[in-house]
């Protein structure tokens, strides 16, 4: 779906209501965090449960003297030291665990509700009415969604890409976001080097031309192709920041759920 096709009213609405969405599904995958002298521990999706990521306080853009880095460790602006480097196996495990996630089923429907509130004036009635035009832009979503994520899986895979997030060292919420966001264009090679994020940038293109084969026939050339890539790049950016803010989510509704469950 194109920028236009959207409006800029219900684009960001999606956004907002894609974060809630997600934040609270990725908040469920990451185990509670335990500090101990300034060192916290992360334990990754159950996935990787054989291998433990480390996430340091650095002061200031430095490794503290404690930390014996990896031969090729990753930016200091990375909070975590990464783990070994992932197998095929446990990359195909990983995209399974991404794309079978409850975001995947809901965001979708949040962006095509957002298309039906305001259709394009283009659009055919069967697209624009009732609950079949929500069931076609639901699945027109949903489409390039899946396609984007199996093409990012294929192309990390094929060209040595860690396909995981790693957050910022810097507290700031701004500064996460900006890290957050500029992970979408540059992320970690499976041996720690930084380096331009090739396997995002496929996926979302090919989410973008996949409309082309289902999508009525005025919104499948290179404009309406370039807005929905341009959309997919935002959906992996709003993916990071789910990332990046989840344990802070997880603690909030622990405290809530102390609250209202104190015996439990």
């Amino acid at each position: 779906m194109s920028l236009s096709m959207l409006g800029r009213d219900a684009f960001g609405g999606l956004l907002f209501l894609s974060l809630l969405l997600v934040i609270p599904i990725h908040a469920q995958n990451i185990a509670p965090v335990e500090e101990e002298n300034s060192q916290v521990h992360l334990r990754p999706i159950p996935a990787f449960s054989a291998s433990e990521i480390s996430v340091i306080s650095f002061p200031g853009d430095q490794y503290p003297d404690s930390f014996d880095p990896d031969p090729s460790p990753p930016n200091p602006d990375y909070a975590v030291k990464p783990p070994r480097s992932l197998t095929t196996g446990d990359k195909a495990h990983f995209y399974l665990h991404r794309v079978l996630g409850l975001g995947t089923v809901l965001c979708p429907a949040v962006e095509a509700a957002a298309v039906m509130a305001s259709p394009p004036k283009a659009y055919p009635d069967d697209w624009r009415q009732g609950a079949v035009g929500f069931a076609r832009n639901y699945g027109a979503v949903l489409g390039r969604v899946q396609v984007a994520e199996f093409s990012r899986f294929v192309a990390g895979t094929a060209l040595r890409e860690d396909p995981r997030y790693y957050p910022s060292a810097n507290r700031h919420a701004a500064s996460r976001i900006l890290h957050a966001v500029g992970f979408v264009f540059a992320d970690l090679s499976d041996s720690g080097h930084v380096r331009p994020a090739f396997a995002n940038l496929i996926g979302a293109t090919a989410g973008g031309f996949v409309g082309d084969v289902y999508l009525p026939s005025n919104y499948a050339d290179l404009r309406h192709t370039g807005a929905r890539t341009g959309i997919q790049v935002t959906g992996f950016a709003v993916h990071n920041i789910a990332d990046e803010f989840a344990p802070e989510f997880d603690k909030i509704t622990h405290a809530l759920k102390m609250r209202f469950h104190p015996g439990s």
